[in-house]
């Protein structure tokens, strides 16, 4: 047999081969979930509560002031709580506004996260320096006092396992002792 014919047919088969995987497409493929109890939709959000606001020590200058949320989790599974963003209002004026850990923002990124077990909840604190600068002498009043009335605005970044399973979560919440 000549060996051009065979080349030739060869060719031909790959291209026919070729057409028929481009014109059926990939198909119908049925995504798995990421490990047990972990799917990719369907993720339930995590619960933030106050765990309370305490002034720690006040001074002519300076006063410390603790922050704390409650985060359940109401999941099967694991899932990692990345930040806490929020603002503190006094009297609904916003005295302070912080974060408590880390977003992921480029592809290698470390382990700082919260792990929150399923049914379970943690506790994540931040601790506030306010300076007396003059300028909010009813604010600072209310700090020696410990009269302040205090309310909590902000979002919780969430995940399952990874950004890539689950994909990035977000939950706002408002609250007051």
């Amino acid at each position: 047999m000549n060996p051009k014919l065979l080349v030739g047919i060869a060719v031909g088969s790959l291209a026919a081969l070729l057409g028929v995987v481009v014109l059926m497409g990939p198909g119908d493929t049925e995504e798995q979930p990421a490990g047990p109890g972990m799917q990719h939709a369907g993720i339930d959000p995590l619960l933030v509560g106050l765990d309370g606001i305490s002034i720690e020590e006040v001074s002519e200058r300076a006063a410390i002031v603790r922050v704390g949320f409650d985060v359940s989790n109401p999941n099967d599974g694991l899932v990692r709580l990345q930040l806490v963003k929020y603002s503190l209002f006094y009297d609904g004026e916003k005295v302070h506004a912080g974060e408590i850990g880390e977003r992921p923002g480029s592809f290698v990124v470390g382990s700082n996260y919260i792990s929150v077990l399923p049914d379970r909840s943690v506790i994540v604190e931040d601790e506030i320096q306010f300076r007396n600068t003059g300028n909010n002498p009813e604010f600072w009043e209310a700090l020696e006092d410990r009269t302040t009335e205090w309310s909590v605005q902000g979002e919780a970044h969430f995940s399952l396992s990874s950004m890539t399973v689950g994909g990035d979560n977000m939950v706002t919440f408002e609250l007051s002792p």
